[in-house]
């Protein structure tokens, strides 16, 4: 018989090898401690202060404030005429007699001649030392007033549409003239002429509106 071999035995060794993770360490190496040294803190920058801009001067504080009241004034003023001019269109004169505004005219008049009465007696008597003017001024000083007195008086009684108003005027203006040098001549000189004046005057230029309405009435028969 012949013999058989003996079987051999194989034996495998199985090693195992730690796996290491990307994150884990590995088993021998240690992390090597190093010291930071601590940083300088740098020191602050001194903080200059910004210059604040300079203010508006004293003088361009009060033109500002002149420029802000002129276009405020002009403002008003603008809104004051166009008010005015609009209720001045829409506004009639009442329908009175021709005599009551004659009368009206008058007494202003009288007003005006007073006024400046007292101005020329005034200014007389600083430079003349006379306050009625020494004669020749004086006279000249009371026909100006008079020419002066008739032309006004004709312009407001042709605004008021008072027929004959040239005529009206010059009548009514020698009318209060006879009458202060005739009766009334101290008293005008006085502080009564501020209410002597006014009352000839408006008397006279309703009279001498009435009387030439008169004419004109005998013309039209």
């Amino acid at each position: 018989m012949s013999e058989t071999p003996p079987t051999r035995k194989v034996v495998r060794r199985v090693v195992r090898k730690p796996v290491v993770l990307p994150g884990d360490e590995a088993p021998d190496e240690r992390p090597a401690s190093t010291v930071v040294a601590p940083e300088r803190e740098a020191a602050p920058e001194p903080v200059t202060p910004a210059a604040e801009p300079a203010g508006p001067s004293r003088w361009q504080r009060t033109a500002t404030r002149a420029a802000t009241t002129g276009r405020r004034t002009g403002a008003l003023a603008r809104q004051a005429l166009s008010t005015g001019a609009t209720r001045a269109r829409g506004w009639r004169l009442p329908a009175w007699p021709d005599v009551v505004w004659a009368a009206l005219v008058g007494a202003v008049l009288g007003l005006l001649v007073t006024g400046v009465g007292a101005g020329v007696r005034e200014l007389f008597s600083a430079v003349r030392g006379v306050s009625t003017g020494g004669g020749r001024w004086g006279t000249l000083a009371l026909v100006l007033i008079c020419v002066g007195a008739v032309v006004l008086g004709e312009l407001a009684l042709r605004a008021l549409r008072v027929p004959q108003p040239r005529a009206t005027s010059v009548t009514a203006v020698l009318l209060v003239l006879m009458a202060v040098l005739a009766f009334f001549l101290e008293p005008a000189a006085t502080a009564w002429a501020w209410l002597l004046l006014p009352a000839l005057g408006a008397a006279a230029t309703a009279l001498a509106a009435w009387l030439l309405s008169l004419g004109r009435i005998k013309d039209a028969a």
